[in-house]
């Protein structure tokens, strides 16, 4: 028999059939009421599984993976999340029923991962743990502790500044040039020009580019939002080179990097060229030159030198996306230097 009452601004729900006692708090009577109708009839049918009793016998690996196929797939994310699930069950105490996990096995795991993987990469994956617990704990009802709360949580690398100088640029513009993909070459001059991310530029159709307007609709961002982002000339310019084209037909691609190879060896041939060319000409290589820069580093490059001339935050959050200046400054990379080139 279900007992449906209210708790302060909530719903508990309480089921009391044959030798269950399982209660449950739900911020609507509606969903009180929905749930205990269906435990109920897990009972009658025999089907109920009691989720107390799971965590004696359930491996932490069988919780995520349960995760895996139940909520990953209803996420913006869950591409990514489904790799760096996989990537835990890989690691041997995620094995262990969950009943005796202890906090130990999460202090250890952040010990052991931290010399292997970045401490934004932990941190991660800290927190996927932590969702999952959480999940695990408050939607599918199981005595389960968040020992992730416990453990201090690794500090966070310093945001990358990475820019490229107009040298770099050259050579691997050049390069980029000699690559057989036309999808790539539109790919690198769409993120130069308009610091857009990856996935923004894959997900580009021929409908949403208005040249008239000088704007493009990212039909979902990072946030999960749409938005409307204004374009320069110089992204005009690239958009044209495919007016008689389709973007439907150039990108449109699975997977979160399908131009990765054809980026690093983008890379490889500009840094050659450059050696070669100051051999040349009699002249020291940098040691420096084309080092540690990723593609995403051209969103830092293209809105650092779109600041240099769009000066309002309000504007510079209409090309960005960016919701705060804090955020923005993470990806505006100005020096003292070029400042003083515009104060009066």
């Amino acid at each position: 028999m279900a007992y449906i009452r209210k708790r302060g601004s909530n719903w508990e729900a309480m089921v009391r059939k044959n030798e269950f006692r399982i209660t449950r708090t739900f911020d609507t009577e509606l969903e009180a009421r929905a749930w205990a109708a269906d435990i109920e009839l897990q009972i009658l049918r025999g089907t109920y599984s009691d989720p107390k009793k799971l965590c004696d016998s359930m491996k932490f690996s069988d919780l995520l993976q349960r995760y895996a196929e139940k909520v990953t797939p209803t996420k913006k994310g869950a591409r990514q999340e489904l790799s760096r699930i996989k990537g835990l069950q890989k690691q041997g105490w995620i094995r262990k029923p969950i009943a005796k996990l202890c906090v130990s096995d999460f202090s250890d795991y952040k010990v052991q991962r931290v010399k292997q993987i970045s401490n934004s990469t932990l941190n991660r994956e800290l927190a996927l743990l932590s969702v999952v617990l959480n999940h695990a704990r408050r939607e599918w009802g199981m005595d389960v502790k968040n020992f992730v709360l416990d453990i201090k949580k690794p500090k966070e690398n310093s945001a990358r500044k990475r820019i490229f100088s107009e040298e770099e640029l050259d050579f691997l513009s050049d390069a980029v040039a000699k690559s057989r993909s036309e999808s790539f070459k539109l790919y690198f001059h769409i993120a130069l020009t308009t610091g857009f991310r990856k996935s923004e530029i894959l997900a580009l159709r021929t409908k949403h580019i208005n040249l008239q307007e000088g704007t493009v609709f990212l039909p979902m961002t990072k946030n999960g939002e749409s938005r409307v982002a204004p374009i320069g000339a110089k992204a005009r310019e690239v958009f044209e080179t495919v007016s008689d084209k389709k973007l439907d037909e150039l990108f449109g691609y699975e997977g979160s990097d399908p131009f990765k190879k054809a980026w690093y060896a983008a890379i490889s041939r500009a840094i050659n060229a450059y050696i070669e060319n100051c051999e040349k000409n009699n002249v020291r290589p940098r040691t420096d030159f084309l080092q540690d820069v990723r593609f995403h580093d051209l969103r830092h490059h293209a809105f650092t030198k779109i600041a240099k001339v769009v000066k309002g935050y309000n504007e510079l959050s209409l090309i960005t996306g960016h919701k705060s200046p804090q955020m923005i400054g993470r990806y505006v990379h100005l020096t003292p230097a070029q400042v003083a080139l515009d104060m009066p």
